[in-house]
């Protein structure tokens, strides 16, 4: 089964899950991430405007996971309570194993994989299924507290 039917549930909205530091109340649209555009940010959105203009940026966007196991392999990035959401417009679902690949290759120099794995990650391959993202351009709504 692909993620994206995966993700569908029987209202065929889109479902997705998200940790986050701090309880928020059901219902709640969650806003972008305000981090820093680094290089290799920098890099990404490049090839994503001059060859995935459809895709949605990741600056600016807000990041989830597909699965609890998805998310709970994230967790680091976010906090101690987990919750489901419902995804509302653009988005692109992406190995984020392979960002990292992407900051590697760009750390070491090497332009040519960089940009091979820049192609791979804009195109959803999936090879390392452990640190899957769904980048969105839209609304996310909090449905339920998972723990």
């Amino acid at each position: 089964m692909k993620f994206k039917e995966y993700l569908l549930n029987e209202s065929k909205k889109i479902i997705g899950y998200v940790s986050l530091s701090k309880k928020v109340k059901l219902g709640t649209f969650l806003n972008p991430s305000k981090k820093s555009i680094d290089m290799t940010e920098k890099f990404v959105e490049k090839i994503r405007k001059e060859k995935f203009s459809d895709k949605p940026s990741r600056i600016g966007a807000i990041f989830v996971s597909p699965t609890l196991k998805a998310v709970k392999n994230w967790k680091f990035h976010g906090g101690d309570f987990i919750y489901k959401v419902e995804i509302d417009g653009n988005y692109h679902i992406a190995d984020g194993e392979i960002y990292t690949n992407i900051d590697t290759d760009l750390d070491d120099g090497n332009m040519e994989l960089a940009e091979k794995d820049t192609i791979k990650y804009w195109q959803g391959k999936l090879p390392y299924k452990r640190l899957i993202e769904i980048i969105i351009q839209g609304k996310v709504k909090i449905l339920e507290e998972i723990y």
